[in-house]
């Protein structure tokens, strides 16, 4: 009995967790080649790219940019770091606070935003330090298909300024 419960224990999938990544380095997201992801700020770099389960922090003096669909679980963006994107690609986020903002830089360009949620707490679109952010095309979904309170700001809706020329969609 002892070696069936070894060997399904040894069989069964383990329960993945949330990884940390952080960028040591300028470059697109899903740069090949472990250049640009570390575990921590300041780390060395040899991680490989952040997926959906990923915590990710855009650390100070890198510049990362969403050049292709690709999906986070969290992001942090720190003082002196830069969240960009080339042409209209995707970023989906799928945790709380999605996108925190602590003294660093996002530039949506034409790019997209997709806040997935799965919990029926009110949820802050953004969290952190910064005064202003500008989405190009802002998509809060939740998931799976449920009403959900997204807040706009942290506290007060005035400690934030939003500016949306393109499109935000709420889907539920």
């Amino acid at each position: 009995m002892k070696r069936l419960a070894i060997i399904l224990l040894c069989l069964s999938p383990l329960a993945a967790t949330a990884a940390n990544r952080a960028s040591v380095a300028s470059g697109n997201w899903n740069q090949a080649g472990p250049t640009i992801w570390s575990t921590a700020c300041g780390g060395a770099a040899g991680s490989t790219v952040p997926d959906a389960g990923d915590d990710v922090t855009i650390c100070n003096a890198t510049t990362v940019t969403v050049s292709a669909a690709q999906a986070a679980n969290t992001v942090i963006i720190s003082s002196g770091g830069t969240l960009t994107f080339s042409g209209t690609n995707t970023l989906t986020i799928d945790n709380s606070p999605p996108l925190t903002l602590n003294g660093g830089t996002f530039t949506a360009g034409s790019g997209r935003v997709i806040i997935n949620r799965n919990q029926a707490a009110a949820v802050p679109v953004v969290g952190g330090t910064s005064a202003s952010i500008t989405f190009n095309h802002l998509e809060l979904s939740p998931t799976p298909g449920g009403a959900r309170t997204y807040n706009l700001g942290a506290g007060s809706i005035t400690q934030w300024a939003y500016a949306l020329p393109g499109e935000l969609k709420a889907l539920g």
